[in-house]
């Protein structure tokens, strides 16, 4: 199963983080219109980050725009 987040803020930043703790970051997929801040989030949890269309690509997407 493959995580797609839209959106890094505080909120889908938190959701975020609770999801790579239960299954891992290999399968979590961060993406934010500014791609710099999902990039640092996902280098902090140790997962992905893309655009939002691979986010969306995913078999559960959660936005938090």
């Amino acid at each position: 199963m493959k995580y797609g987040f839209i959106g890094t803020g505080n909120m889908g930043g938190a959701i975020a983080r609770s999801v790579c703790k239960a299954v891992g970051g290999s399968q979590v997929l961060l993406a934010n219109r500014t791609i710099a801040k999902a990039e640092k989030l996902a280098g902090e949890l140790g997962c992905n980050f893309g655009t939002n269309q691979e986010a969306a690509d995913c078999d559960y997407v959660f936005l938090g725009v």
